[in-house]
């Protein structure tokens, strides 16, 4: 348990936690983090059946109940039913972290370059990976009069990179939207924030970021290093939590200081 799950103790034991993509990088880091503190945890994997298992026996040796469920986040049948045996299996959930992107292509090229299909494909896969899981976890959770709910986003939302027009584009459709939940469900109950991380090492990134690209961006960073997952899924438990809970419509910058707002 690391020391942040220690200092919070478990101050999300009794709650039901839904993390779409939770079987590698952010999303099995915070599954993991918000089971250290005491949640009971929805694991949503796409393709990565084996480490979701994982991450779910991670979770149950801590004490707390996980349980896996396969669907890809951009098809509304299917993550209508894996929310549903999360909440049949587990309870209602209190707390929902919409961090899978859906993106296997972020069209990284000129745009000119760039064919219109997929342009408006990468946008528009960003854009359901917010929108379905919203309308099948928020309206529930608005229901019961209480949830959290955290999007992940990038810094791409306020310093876009160069030749990523497509990718810029959906995560600035992410953080209008999460602007927009928040107004129309905080007073029902339901808080909506984003957490907008810059580059983070993970498995995925480990083969697309050089080392080259890797230092020169250390060097820039005013903290000297980039991002691993536990950072990030520290700021979305912390953002989650009732220590945040004056906190809706927010977007939390976590990149080291290299874009500050």
């Amino acid at each position: 348990m690391s020391a942040s799950s220690d200092s919070a103790g478990r101050d999300f034991a009794g709650q039901v936690a839904f993390v779409s993509g939770a079987s590698r990088g952010i999303g099995a880091a915070t599954a993991r983090l918000l089971a250290a503190r005491g949640a009971a945890i929805g694991i949503n994997y796409n393709r990565s059946e084996a480490a979701a298992q994982a991450v779910a026996a991670e979770a149950e040796s801590l004490g707390v109940p996980a349980v896996i469920v396969q669907a890809d986040v951009t098809d509304a049948e299917q993550l209508a039913g894996a929310v549903d045996t999360v909440e049949s299996k587990l309870g209602p959930i209190d707390v929902a972290v919409i961090n899978a992107h859906a993106l296997d292509n972020p069209a990284r090229a000129p745009f000119a370059k760039v064919p219109q299909w997929l342009v408006e494909e990468v946008i528009m896969r960003q854009v359901r990976a917010l929108l379905i899981p919203a309308r099948q976890i928020i309206p529930r959770m608005a229901e019961r009069g209480h949830g959290s709910v955290v999007v992940v986003t990038s810094t791409q939302v306020l310093h876009p990179a160069e030749q990523m027009l497509a990718l810029a584009m959906g995560k600035g459709a992410l953080d209008v939207g999460v602007k927009s939940l928040a107004i129309e469900y905080s007073p029902l109950g339901v808080r909506v924030n984003a957490i907008a991380p810059g580059p983070v090492l993970t498995d995925a990134t480990a083969t697309l970021l050089t080392e080259e690209y890797k230092q020169a961006r250390a060097d820039i960073t005013p903290l000297g290093r980039l991002a691993v997952a536990e950072d990030v899924a520290g700021a979305i438990v912390a953002l989650a939590s009732a220590d945040c809970g004056f906190c809706t419509g927010a977007t939390l910058q976590v990149n080291g200081g290299i874009v500050m707002a």
